[in-house]
């Protein structure tokens, strides 16, 4: 994936009038894309961390971990 193909979505706030830009990824991309360039133990770090933080599964359901 090339920064060309990164989606750029800038938001501000009015009270602060500061502009935010969020990048993410392009439709259509594979969410394994992440196995590419984490392994295994970082992979399974992060799915221990989100357990203990979110034992329901409520926040950011059906994302990368």
């Amino acid at each position: 994936m090339a920064m060309r193909d990164i989606r750029r979505l800038p938001f501000g706030r009015i009270g602060d009038g500061n502009i935010h830009i969020i990048l993410n990824q392009p439709p259509g991309i594979d969410r394994d894309e992440i196995t590419r360039y984490k392994s295994a133990i970082e992979l399974e770090l992060m799915r221990r961390l989100k357990a203990a933080l979110d034992p329901l599964g409520i926040m950011n359901p059906g994302k990368v971990v």
